[in-house]
C-alpha cells in the first residue's frame, strides 16, 4: 500500500499565500490540488500499461492518495508519481509531498495495511525537512529513493547472473540491522565480507557503495531481495 499527502497543508494556506490570502485564493489552490490527485492521477495511471493493470486506488482526491498493488509497481509509481507532482507544481519548493509505503502479506485485512501505512507515511512527515518518502521502514528523500532503485536493479542483475550470492546480499541486510543497532563493528565485517565473496569487480564496487551509505540501502538490498522472492514463488 501507498499513501501520500501534501506537506504542511495548513502552513500554504495561512501562510504561503501571504497578504494576498483570501476565500478565492484558498478554493484555487485547494481546486488545483484536487486537480492533481484525482484526473491528473487517474490520466496518469489508465495512460501507463504497467500501472493499470496492478494498481488499485482505495482513494484519490483533495490533498491525499491511497492504493494498493503490486509491490514494484508501487514502489516505481510513487518515485515517477513525485515527479508529475513536482511538474504540475512548477517544482514549487514551498508545496512538498510525504508518503509511506509498506509490503504486506494480502491476505492482511485492509484496515491493517491501511494503518501500517499511516505509521510509514508519520515517520515522512517526521523527517527533518519532510518531503520524504519511507519504504522498507527507512526514510529518504525522494531524490535518493531514485537512488536506491536504480542500485535496486543493478543488484538484481548481479543476482540473475549469478555473479553475486543470495547470501551475500542477505549478509548486507544483517549490516543494516547492527548499523541500526549502533553497532559499528559491521564495518569492519562487511569490509572482509565483501573482499572475501564479491569478486566480480563492477559488483564490488556497488557493495562497497551499499556498505558506506547502509542506513540508506537497506531500500536497494531489500529491493533485490524482493525480485528473487517473486522469481522464486512464480
Amino acid at each position: 500500500m501507498f499513501k501520500a499527502d501534501i506537506d504542511n497543508l495548513g502552513l500554504i494556506f495561512s501562510s504561503g499565500l501571504g497578504s494576498r490570502v483570501s476565500f478565492s485564493r484558498v478554493a484555487q489552490l485547494s481546486e488545483t490540488l484536487n486537480q492533481f490527485f484525482t484526473h491528473t492521477y487517474y490520466e496518469f495511471v489508465e495512460n501507463h500499461n504497467f500501472y493499470k493493470d496492478k494498481i488499485y486506488t482505495i482513494f484519490s482526491g483533495g490533498d491525499d492518495l491511497c492504493l494498493l498493488g503490486a509491490w514494484d509497481a508501487v514502489i516505481e509509481f510513487a518515485s515517477e508519481f513525485h515527479k508529475k507532482f513536482e511538474e504540475f507544481m512548477n517544482k514549487n519548493p514551498s508545496i512538498t509531498m510525504s508518503a509511506g509505503i509498506v509490503l504486506v502479506n494480502n491476505k492482511l485485512p485492509i484496515k491493517i495495511i491501511a494503518r501500517e501505512t499511516e505509521v510509514s507515511l508519520e515517520k515522512s512527515k517526521n523527517a527533518p525537512n519532510k518531503n520524504s518518502i519511507t519504504v522498507f521502514d527507512t526514510t529518504v528523500s525522494w531524490s535518493e529513493l531514485d537512488n536506491q532503485i536504480e542500485k535496486a536493479k543493478e543488484l538484481k542483475n548481479y543476482l540473475d547472473s549469478e555473479k553475486v550470492s543470495l547470501g551475500s546480499v542477505y549478509k548486507m541486510i544483517s549490516f543494516a540491522e547492527r548499523e541500526k543497532n549502533k553497532d559499528y563493528l559491521y564495518l569492519s565485517n562487511s569490509t572482509y565480507m565483501i573482499a572475501r565473496n564479491i569478486k566480480d569487480e563492477n559488483a564490488k564496487k556497488l557493495f562497497l557503495d551499499l556498505r558506506d551509505n547502509i542506513r540508506e540501502s537497506r531500500i536497494a538490498i531489500s529491493y533485490a531481495l524482493y525480485t528473487q522472492r517473486s522469481k522464486n514463488e512464480s
